[in-house]
C-alpha cells in the first residue's frame, strides 16, 4: 500500500481541491516536525491556495465540468477508498478530513532507525481554528474502529495524550496494525508506527532533534528547485530518498516475497545510491502556465569513485551531457503523443553495464562470456557487439510514441531511434544478428530492410500496409481483443536502418511510418514551437533533454479504455499508474474488475479542450539534474 501512499493523496488533492478553503495558520510546517528518517514526503503547503490556484487552470475546469462530474466523482470515491485504507485503517474519509483542514496537509512515508524491514506512515494536518471539529473527528474516528473490532488504549508523552488502536490481526500479519492519534494545539497527527508517534508529540512539545528539512539531500533539491523558478508560490511539495523509500515501501507491504534477484540490493551494490534524493515544486495557474513543476535529483559525485569518475561501477552510466538545443528529427512523425530526445554517452554505458549484468546474474564475467558467445558460437550470429555494433553509436537518442485507433489495450505504440555514425556497419550487424532469430521476419518497406520480431498474434502483418501518400491505412486484426495464453518473454518489435539511426519500435507500421518522406515536420507544428519558447523562458538552452507532450493524444488511450470498461488490462503509462493506485495490493493478484461506469463519459473530443501541449528540460549539473517543465493553455480553436 505505502506505493500509493504519495500518489493518492496527489490525486485526492486535486479532485478534492475545489472544495478545501480555509485561513492559513502558522503551525509548525512539517518538514521542520519528521525525522531525518522520512524517505518519502508529499506536502500541500496551503490548502486554500491550492483550491484557488487549481480552479482556475484549465485541468480544474475539467473536473468542474458537468460532463464529467459521474467520472470525477467515482474517482473520486475510489481514491477515498484508497485513502480511508492507507496503510493504517485510519478510519477516516476524505470529506470528513477536508472538513478540518486549515493549512498544511502532508502524509510521509518514514523508516524507522534507518531500519530496511521497518515502515511508519504520516499524517499531518494543520487544524487552526478548527481544533473543536478536529476534536469531534478523532471521536468519530474512535467510533469506526471500534464498530471494526478495534481496542482503544492510551499512552502518554509529556502532556500529550496519544490515543491508541489495536485492530484484530489478521491470518496473513504476524503482528496486528495499529493507529496512533492525537491532537497538539492545532497539528492533528496520524501515525501507524508506536515510536514514530511518540518522537513526534515530543517534538511538538520540546522541539530539537534533526528533522527532514536538515537533511543535507533535502536541503539541496529544494534550494535548487526554488533558485530555478521566479518566485512562484508552489501548491505542492514533495521529496524522496530513492533506496529508502524503495525499502519502505516494501516493508509496507509485507517485505520481500519473490525470489530471485533483489533489484534494491543490486543497484545499491552498482553506486546508483549516489542518487541521494529527488523533489521539488509544483505550482498550478501562475499566469503563463497552467502547471509548471521545478525538481531537482541530488547526485554528488561520490568519494570512492574511481579518478575521473563521479560514481561507482554501473552508475557511471549516468552522464548525460548538455548540448544545444536540437530540432526534431526529419524522419520523425509530426502527428504523435510525446517525443524526447536524450543525450547519452553511449558507448561509455555499455563499458560500464557489465558489472550490472555480473550481477544480476550472479557470477562475475557473464557479460563478458555472453558477448564472446555472440562473437564466436557457430549457430549465433557472429556478430562482436562492441566492436561492430556499440563502436558506431551516436550520442543521442529519440523516442516518439503514439496512439493507433480506434483505441484498443494494445494502441500505444513506442519508438526509439539511436543515432550511429556508420549505418552500413551497422545494418550489417542487425542483419547478422536478425537471421540467427527463428522470430525475426525480414520486409523490404520503401527501399529499407525492416525486420520484425514476432512473437505473438497480436502483431500487424506488413502486406496489410497500403500507402497512400504519406498515410498508412491498415486492416483491423480479427484476433485482437482475443486473450493470450501465455505473455511472451519478450514482445512483438521491429527494428531497421534508417536517416542514420538504428530505428527499433513496438509496432513495424510505426516504423513504416517514419519510412515515408514528409511534407510536414515536428518542429514546425505550433504547440511544438510554443513550448520550445516556453522551455526557454524558463532557462532551457544547452540541456542533457527534451520533452514535448500532446496531453490530449497522450491520454487519449486511457479515456477510451476507461470508456470502454477495459482500463485494468490497460497498456499505457497512464492506465498502469492508475491501476497502481486503484488495483489491489498484490501484484500478483488478478485483473480487477472496473469500478468507473465508463458508459456515462462523455466524447474524448470534448474533454480535450481542456489538455494542451506540455514540456520539460533537463539540465546536467556538478551535482545531479535540474528538471523543469510546464503545461500550457489550450487555445481555442
Amino acid at each position: 500500500m505505502a506505493r500509493r501512499v504519495l500518489l493518492t493523496p496527489l490525486m485526492v488533492a486535486l479532485l478534492l481541491g475545489v472544495t478545501w478553503a480555509a485561513p492559513v495558520s502558522a503551525a509548525v510546517r512539517s518538514d521542520k516536525l519528521l525525522p531525518t528518517t522520512t524517505k518519502g514526503y508529499l506536502s500541500i503547503p496551503d490548502t486554500e491556495e491550492l483550491s484557488k490556484k487549481f480552479n482556475e487552470s484549465q485541468l480544474g475546469q475539467l473536473c468542474d465540468d458537468p460532463l464529467m462530474k459521474p467520472f470525477a466523482e467515482d474517482l473520486k470515491r475510489q481514491l477515498q477508498g484508497k485513502f480511508s485504507d492507507m496503510g493504517v485503517k485510519l478510519g477516516v474519509t476524505l470529506d470528513e478530513l477536508h472538513e478540518v483542514v486549515a493549512g498544511e496537509l502532508s502524509v510521509a512515508l518514514l523508516q524507522p532507525h534507518n531500519e530496511k524491514k521497518a515502515h511508519a506512515l504520516v499524517l499531518y494536518v494543520d487544524v487552526h481554528g478548527k481544533e473543536e471539529l478536529a476534536q469531534k473527528l478523532l471521536e468519530k474516528i474512535g467510533a469506526n474502529q471500534e464498530k471494526k473490532g478495534a481496542k482503544k488504549s492510551a499512552l502518554k508523552q509529556g502532556k500529550i495524550e496519544i490515543t491508541v488502536y489495536t485492530l484484530p490481526k489478521k491470518k496473513d500479519q504476524t503482528e496486528p496494525s495499529q493507529a496512533y492519534y492525537f491532537l497538539h494545539e492545532d497539528q492533528l497527527v496520524l501515525v501507524n508506527h508506536q515510536k514514530t508517534a511518540e518522537e513526534l508529540a515530543e517534538r511538538l512539545q520540546a522541539g530539537g532533534g534533526e528533522t527532514l528539512s536538515d537533511v543535507k539531500a533535502y536541503q539541496v533539491v529544494m534550494a535548487k528547485a526554488e533558485e530555478s523558478g521566479d518566485k512562484v508560490a508552489p501548491q505542492l511539495r514533495w521529496f524522496l530518498e530513492p533506496f529508502g523509500y524503495a525499502e519502505a515501501s516494501r516493508a509496507a507491504q509485507g517485505g520481500r516475497k519473490k525470489r530471485g534477484t533483489d533489484l534494491i540490493k543490486v543497484l545499491a551494490n552498482q553506486g546508483f545510491k549516489a542518487v541521494q534524493g529527488l523533489g521539488g515544486y509544483v505550482s498550478f495557474s501562475t499566469g503563463k502556465y497552467e502547471l509548471l513543476h521545478r525538481s531537482y535529483v541530488y547526485a554528488p559525485a561520490v568519494p570512492d569513485a574511481e579518478p575521473g569518475q563521479k560514481y561507482r561501477l554501473a552508475a557511471r552510466m549516468l552522464n548525460f551531457p548538455n548540448a544545444a538545443a536540437r530540432a526534431p528529427l526529419p524522419w520523425v512523425p509530426d502527428h504523435l503523443a510525446n517525443h524526447v530526445t536524450v543525450q547519452v554517452k553511449i558507448k561509455e554505458a555499455f563499458e560500464h553495464v557489465g558489472s550490472l549484468v555480473d550481477e544480476v546474474a550472479g557470477e562475475p564475467g557473464v557479460f563478458e562470456e555472453v558477448l564472446k558467445s555472440i562473437a564466436i558460437d557457430r549457430n549465433g550470429p557472429q556478430v562482436d557487439l562492441r566492436k561492430e555494433l556499440v563502436a558506431f553509436a551516436g550520442e543521442r537518442i529519440t523516442v516518439v510514441t503514439d496512439c493507433r485507433q480506434p483505441v484498443t489495450t494494445k494502441s500505444e505504440r513506442l519508438l526509439v531511434g539511436i543515432e550511429v555514425t556508420n549505418p552500413p556497419m551497422v545494418a550489417r550487424a542487425i542483419n547478422k544478428i536478425m537471421e540467427s532469430d527463428p522470430h525475426a521476419h525480414k520486409h523490404e518497406i520503401n527501399g529499407h530492410t525492416v525486420w520484425e520480431i514476432k512473437n505473438d498474434e497480436d502483431s500487424v502483418e506488413v502486406e496489410t500496409l497500403m500507402i497512400e501518400g504519406s498515410e498508412f491505412v491498415s486492416k483491423e486484426e480479427s484476433d485482437e481483443d482475443e486473450e493470450e495464453e501465455e505473455k511472451p518473454v519478450i514482445p512483438n518489435s521491429a527494428v531497421t536502418i534508417a536517416h542514420g539511426h538504428l530505428i527499433v519500435a513496438s509496432h513495424v507500421d510505426f516504423i513504416a511510418q517514419v519510412l515515408v518522406e514528409k511534407k510536414t515536420n515536428l518542429g514546425d507544428a505550433e504547440d511544438y514551437v510554443a513550448v520550445g519558447k516556453a522551455l526557454a523562458e524558463l532557462g532551457a538552452e544547452e540541456d542533457a533533454a527534451r520533452f514535448f507532450t500532446r496531453t490530449n493524444d497522450a491520454y487519449r488511450a486511457t479515456y477510451e479504455l476507461v470508456r470502454q470498461g477495459k482500463m485494468p488490462e490497460s497498456e499505457t503509462l497512464m492506465g498502469k499508474l492508475l491501476n497502481k493506485m486503484l488495483g489491489p495490493d498484490d501484484e500478483d493478484a488478478p485483473l480487477r474488475d472496473q469500478e468507473i461506469d465508463g458508459s456515462k463519459m462523455p466524447d474524448f473530443e470534448l474533454v480535450e479542450k481542456y489538455l494542451g501541449a506540455a514540456g520539460a528540460y533537463v539540465h546536467s549539473q556538478d551535482e545531479g539534474w535540474i528538471v523543469i517543465g510546464a503545461l500550457l493553455k489550450k487555445e481555442a480553436k
